[in-house]
């Protein structure tokens, strides 16, 4: 903690404990620390009993108000009758130096039918809710994008101020169907202080940028037009900085209507040299392998099913799983690069082995820095106007979260459009571009 700065008078920190149902806790999990300048607090301790023999992962993650700092897993093995050894000592660096005033997160955990919400912010300690899923939201979600893809796509015969009303109404059911009322009550409490709104989960299938919350008092719009929202992945370190050095080009074959036009105008905003853009897997993969992969654009077609996520290089599919050596060795931590990939649902996931695997959690897990992309098909106009308005402002100096903010407004000139509630960014809402 040599980094974390702490008030004279001390700063709250909590540690809360995730573990799996083959657990069950003998105590809280969840205490808060004071921390105070120069010295160490006192130990705390989680006690468990174990329901069933085997391997059990436990998830440590650590707040400071609503803002992360740092998370850290033990594996326990339990054997019928086996004896007690201590493990070896797990640790991990503060990623942010200080509480940020203001900021929420939104944690959300799903282990088998039990989803576990908890809203962290400096204004109010909750306790998490948890909700017992009878069916998955997957109906639900699948059904909202259906609809915005068909609005996209400019095939409706509503009016403008339906078309709205239509985009309205989508985000208040998601609201009202995902959301538990406890949270909801929850989220009122924090909002009227809130400076950024992180969600926080690996169960990624929700459109959480989509969700309109709305009670009988209030009504504000869409969560991303009240306030800078981000995403974050379990296994994300936190990081401040954005890599916009050195930046690199993917425009596969068959690239989309302008997708040259798009990349030499954000090639000007960053001031970028001119060079061909990458076109091989091969040619990428190398890139990223060397460990000096800059801030790097994708324009192009993400085809998305059921089987997963891939990108038609010329050489082949790109996909997601190809990221793997990078997650392991964190290859991207050195520059930390911006990564947005500006294509047909690019923020999608899809069930692979045992964890849903796409290209945000692979990127981030990496070391990238940020990451940008779709949750559904977008036209092609309006993405790269969102691109380059994001592009502008991260290099102007705005916070990562601010410069989405910043693209979602200029987009909203067109009701008929939802293309600017499509885009999901993960990453700090305060880091900015190095």
């Amino acid at each position: 903690m040599p980094n974390f700065l702490v008030a004279d008078a001390g700063t709250p920190v909590t540690v809360t404990v995730h573990a799996p149902a083959g657990l069950h806790a003998e105590g809280p999990l969840q205490q808060t620390v004071l921390v105070k300048p120069g010295i160490d607090p006192d130990p705390i301790r989680f006690g468990f009993g174990a329901r069933t023999p085997g391997l059990h992962r436990v998830d440590v993650t650590t707040w400071a108000g609503g803002t992360f700092l740092t998370e850290v897993s033990v594996e326990v093995l339990v054997a019928d009758g086996g004896t007690f050894r201590p493990g070896q000592p797990k640790t991990a660096p503060m990623g942010a130096p200080r509480a940020r005033p203001g900021e929420v997160t939104m944690e959300v955990r799903v282990d088998g039918g039990r989803y576990t919400f908890q809203l962290r912010s400096d204004a109010a300690l909750f306790a998490p809710v948890v909700a017992s899923a009878t069916t998955t939201p997957d109906v639900a979600v699948e059904n909202a994008i259906r609809e915005m893809q068909q609005l996209a796509g400019g095939g409706s015969r509503y009016s403008a101020t339906m078309i709205r009303e239509v985009i309205r109404s989508t985000g208040i059911q998601l609201w009202s169907e995902l959301v538990p009322a406890d949270v909801r009550d929850q989220f009122w409490q924090v909002g009227a202080d809130m400076s950024a709104f992180t969600i926080a989960t690996d169960h990624d299938v929700v459109p959480w940028e989509l969700l309109y919350p709305l009670s009988d008092q209030r009504d504000a719009g869409f969560l991303v037009e009240q306030v800078p929202v981000v995403r974050r992945t379990y296994g994300q370190h936190r990081t401040a900085k954005v890599g916009l050095r050195n930046p690199h080009f993917v425009v596969p074959p068959k690239a989309p209507t302008g997708a040259y036009e798009e990349v030499a105008a954000i090639r000007a905003i960053l001031g970028a040299a001119e060079h061909k853009p990458i076109t091989s897997a091969d040619a990428l993969l190398a890139l990223i392998r060397s460990g000096g992969l800059g801030a790097t654009h994708f324009a192009c077609h993400n085809t998305f099913s059921s089987d997963g996520s891939f990108i038609e290089m010329d050489d082949g599919r790109f996909k997601p799983f190809l990221l793997a050596d990078a997650c392991a060795r964190k290859l991207l931590a050195e520059t930390s690069p911006l990564v947005f990939i500006n294509a047909c649902r690019s923020a999608g996931v899809a069930p692979t082995y045992t964890s849903m695997l796409g290209w945000a959690q692979q990127f981030m897990s990496s070391g990238a820095g940020a990451f940008v992309g779709t949750l559904w098909a977008v036209r092609s106009d309006s993405s790269a106007r969102f691109a380059t308005a994001f592009y502008r402002s991260l290099a102007d100096g705005a916070t990562l979260g601010a410069a989405a903010l910043a693209a979602r407004v200029e987009q909203q000139d067109d009701p008929l459009d939802p293309t600017w509630l499509a885009y999901t960014v993960y990453g700090d809402p305060f880091a900015k571009a190095a």
